[in-house]
């Protein structure tokens, strides 16, 4: 990291220049060079009494001859009158012109004509300075001399710094926003609302690439088209690669990241930038933008380079390390994450304050925070760090995201469309500006929530507006934001409903597109959900080597990151995925998993025992031919049930239906009251009438018993659903059966969702093979518990229990309970609502009794 350089030496004019300041009654200091502040002179501005104000501003003085065209005055610059109207001060870096902006108090350039004995000058502030393509320039005018006219003017300049800066009011004016040519681009990147024109400031002004970058980040790109339509000077995007100002060439550059998700250009970029911090900006970017798209390793190994150069100033050499942090945290490093991010909170202090060094230090606390052993995290100082302006910027991009989605929304409810002639951008544009920022600042919280955010509304967007141009684009893009966000919730989501209702060619390309083993830390645990849901869409190479990791993190011999293990079941989420990818996966993946399960159960109270317990049901039959596999898988299944069955056991038994002993055994289980036993042994309709009796009588049992609780008062959590059970029972084998303990569990007045939801669905699918003494009991149960629903005494339940609700009305209505009138009334209801209520209209018509209803014209439109 560079230590400040403050400036240069003073000028043989210093003397004269003191003196003059002196006759008109102010009080100049000459600053010993040794001091090294980067001033020559520096004034405490007097009143007209004489009295100090409490003001300074300092001076910087630059001699020469006007009348011989030395030095600073070698090209002075004339009006129309052919006067001389000024004079450009140029250096060949910032440098200079940062140091002087950054002083505390504010400074002004003052040119001496030794001859003449005047005094030019101007206030150094952001607004004035001009960037060359190389270096910096400053006009100096010819009209404005240190003279007693000049007072009221230097007065003001002494003011312009006093008390702390405010950005209140900065969302329009740029004028008080003191900001160094070379802290522009960091700004435009961070805080883009301080460089950037606002929206509503129209296009009468040129931008300099500094404000496109800004426009870019914000995905203003409409503007900026307009922008260098109306100006000569602002290059268009497609000229703009081949510019001969570097900085223009990185605005194209930029745009191919922000456009294109491509950081190629950008990396080329890096050698060629004409100063420090034009090489810290386009190694951040090119950085961002590779930690994006997974790159993560190549990430590091750019940062880790210009880090190395040790040449940043301290804002942007924190920078550099909040990004490495972020590298190093998605390598599965977090030991030397947390040491980069708290170098960058030391570093950053070394900083002048604004709106971007307090950004980096938030990114840095929340690195540390996201590092440190659970439970031991430092929440306080993590939320109060966050608290910034640039953060609260941010949060106004979200907000304008969802004010345009809800203003959409409501005009499509009205049914009030218009036709526009110039398309508003959608909300996804603002939420890839709040993305993009939340990258460039190396926040990795919020960059994976607007991801997700950005994710779900473009999957929205698409299926909402099938008739857009590009849906399955759109599509494409959400899931991959998705899966980069590592939100698995929600991308388990989207993929259930693309897979019902499509279109799947999108969802197909993404799953293919991802890699057999997963890359970064918060990647882990959505490949593997993705995996679990779509596996079989995956060609059998692929299905095989995901499964081969899967296996070896089940064994053991393939190690996962740290970060992974701590927020995550890492077997359990691993199993569920092997589960998914077996039906494309080869027959060798299906002998691995028998040997897995084989060589390491019992599984009893595993967390992995509900997800082998599927993958035993999802093995091939090939995998179970062989007499020496097949013995020992009879051995294991055997011997793990013979005290306390699990689930594993019990459906690895089921997978021999043949086998005498697996069958007596799953036999005397089920008829001890063990439902899992009785799954295991498949068609219920096919069990002997001495094991339903026996298994009637033991489920009755259990029923009669949750009905004592429930008379008590209390709401017993059920690790199975035994009136689901009886009522498979009692469908399949109407005579031996007991309908009268499952109507009495019907017609409780505390029974919730959760005890009644799953025999109503029995019961309505089986209706039409119910006798009728079984209706007889069954109806005035069915009609008791309906009574609730319509009463509105059902929508309350304990909390962590399920209100009765629908799955009744199905029944009801499939015992004819219902009166045509209101059936069709609930019908229209449920057709005219979402997904899930179109299901349930089609459930009950299904589990109506044919030709009971008659569905009028309306009802039948809307199905």
């Amino acid at each position: 990291m560079r230590a400040h350089r403050t400036g240069i030496t003073g000028s043989a004019g210093n003397t004269e220049v003191k003196a003059e300041f002196e006759r008109l009654g102010q009080g100049p200091i000459e600053v010993p060079q040794e001091h090294d502040l980067g001033l020559d002179l520096i004034v405490q501005v007097r009143d007209e009494r004489g009295s100090d104000a409490g003001l300074l501003f300092g001076v910087q003085v630059k001699s020469g001859s006007a009348s011989e065209g030395t030095a600073y005055f070698a090209a002075p610059q004339r009006g129309s009158d052919g006067r001389t109207s000024g004079w450009w001060y140029r250096a060949e870096d910032s440098r200079h012109f940062d140091s002087w902006i950054r002083h505390d108090i504010p400074v002004i350039l003052v040119l001496r004509d030794l001859d003449a004995r005047t005094s030019y000058w101007v206030e150094i502030d952001p607004a004035s300075v001009r960037s060359t393509g190389k270096g910096h320039k400053i006009f100096v005018p010819a009209d404005q001399t240190i003279s007693r006219s000049a007072l009221p003017g230097l007065f003001e300049v002494a003011t312009s710094k006093r008390g702390r800066q405010s950005w209140e009011g900065s969302a329009w004016s740029r004028k008080a926003l003191r900001i160094a040519p070379a802290d522009r681009l960091r700004h435009a990147l961070l805080v883009p609302r301080l460089i950037a024109p606002h929206r509503n400031a129209g296009f009468g002004s040129p931008v300099d690439p500094a404000e496109a970058v800004a426009l870019l980040i914000q995905h203003r790109i409409s503007d900026l088209h307009h922008f260098a339509e109306a100006h000569v000077t602002v290059s268009a995007l497609d000229d703009a690669s081949s510019h001969k100002d570097w900085h223009w060439r990185f605005v194209a550059a930029f745009s191919m990241l922000i456009n294109e998700d491509s950081p190629e250009a950008l990396v080329q970029l890096i050698p060629d930038a004409p100063h420090e911090a034009a090489r810290v900006a386009a190694t951040v970017t090119a950085s961002y933008g590779l930690l994006s798209a997974d790159r993560h390793t190549e990430a590091a190994e750019l940062l880790n380079s210009e880090i190395s150069r040790d040449q940043a100033e301290p804002a942007d050499h924190a920078w550099l390390l909040v990004h490495r942090a972020w590298a190093r945290s998605e390598l599965g490093d977090p030991t030397r994450a947390a040491e980069d991010a708290a170098l960058a909170r030391i570093t950053v202090l070394l900083a002048p304050t604004d709106p971007t060094t307090s950004a980096l230090a938030a990114a840095a606390a929340e690195s540390i925070f996201r590092a440190a052993p659970l439970g031991s995290e430092d929440l306080e100082e993590f939320i109060t760090s966050s608290d910034t302006a640039a953060s609260w910027w941010r949060s106004q991009d979200l907000a304008g995201a969802y004010g345009e989605t809800v203003k959409q929304d409501f005009t499509d409810w009205a049914q009030q469309g218009t036709i526009r002639l110039f398309n508003a951008p959608p909300a996804y544009s603002r939420l890839a500006a709040a993305r993009h920022l939340a990258a460039a600042s190396a926040h990795i919280g919020t960059w994976r929530a607007c991801a997700s955010l950005e994710g779900r509304q473009l999957l929205l967007d698409a299926t909402r507006q099938p008739s857009s141009d590009s849906p399955e684009e759109l599509i494409r893009y959400g899931l991959k934001l998705l899966q980069q966000s590592g939100d698995s919730s929600s991308l388990v989501k989207a993929v259930h409903r693309l897979c019902r209702l499509g279109p799947l060619s999108p969802l197909t390309e993404h799953v293919r597109s991802m890699p057999t083993m997963p890359g970064p830390t918060r990647s882990y645990k959505a490949l593997w959900e993705l995996w679990r849901t779509t596996g079989d869409l995956l060609s059998e190479p692929e299905a095989t080597a995901a499964a081969g990791h899967c296996l070896g993190v089940l064994t053991g011999r393939t190690p996962v990151p740290e970060d992974v293990a701590k927020h995550s079941v890492v077997p359990y989420f691993a199993a569920r995925a092997l589960r998914g990818l077996l039906e494309a996966a080869s027959l060798d993946v299906h002998h691995q998993a028998r040997d897995f399960i084989v060589e390491h159960g019992p599984w009893k109270g595993s967390s992995i025992e509900a997800p082998l317990t599927s993958i035993v049901g999802a093995l091939s039959d090939e995998s179970l031919t062989d007499p020496r596999n097949r013995s020992l898988w009879l051995e294991r299944a055997l011997s793990w049930t013979a005290d306390s069955p699990d689930e594993v056991a019990l459906a690895m038994l089921g997978r021999l239906p043949d086998d005498t002993w697996a069958v007596t055994a799953l036999t005397d289980l089920a008829e001890g009251g063990n439902a899992s036993a009785l799954a295991a042994l498949g068609s219920v309709a096919e069990l002997s009438g001495e094991t339903v009796h026996r298994v009637v009588s033991h489920l009755s049992s259990e029923v009669r018993s949750l009905v004592a609780q429930l008379d008590t008062g209390t709401w017993p959590m059920l690790s199975r659903d035994v009136g689901y059970n009886l009522a498979v029972l009692n469908i399949n084998h109407p005579v031996s059966g007991n309908w009268q303990d499952l109507a009495d569990l019907l017609a409780h007045p505390r029974a919730t969702g959760d005890h009644v939801h799953g025999a109503c669905a029995v019961l309505a699918r089986g209706v039409v093979s119910m006798p009728q003494h079984a209706r007889d009991v069954l109806v005035p149960a069915v009609q008791r518990l309906r009574v609730r629903v319509d009463s509105g005494v059902a929508s309350y339940a304990p909390p962590g229990f399920t209100p009765v609700g629908s799955p009744v009305l199905r029944l009801a209505a499939a015992l004819g309970l219902l009166a045509s009138e209101e059936f069709e009334s609930r019908l229209v209801r449920l057709l005219s609502g979402g997904h899930n209520e179109r299901l349930e209209a089609v459930a009950q018509l299904h589990g109506r009794q044919e030709g009971q209803v008659t569905l009028d014209s309306s009802v039948a439109v809307i199905a």
